[in-house]
């Protein structure tokens, strides 16, 4: 597998980071996360925009219980209710 620097010059030089090796840790993270939340068990119920590169996501993981999850596509923090999301970041909504 190449480095990312073998994109330079070419028209997929906007991608700064291709090399899969440098983000297994923090996949992992990430999985470990979610996996904890319970929400490969469940079920996507809603996915809406909140506002440009903002969606909130809303998993059913029984009759009663519901995870949301904000993700933030953009490059500047947002707050949804008292939560703060970093930029290129997501939280667990409560």
């Amino acid at each position: 597998y190449d480095s990312s620097s073998e994109l330079i010059r070419t028209e997929y030089n906007y991608y700064y980071n291709t090399q899969y090796t440098e983000w297994l840790t923090e996949v992992q993270t990430i999985y470990n996360e979610l996996k904890k939340l319970g929400i490969y068990n469940g079920r996507l119920v809603s996915h809406e925009m909140i506002e440009a590169n903002v969606f909130m996501v809303t998993y059913q993981l029984n009759t009663s219980e519901q995870v949301k999850i904000c993700l933030n596509y953009s490059f500047s923090p947002i707050t949804v209710g008292s939560t703060v999301v970093a930029a290129k970041s997501y939280e667990v909504i409560k």
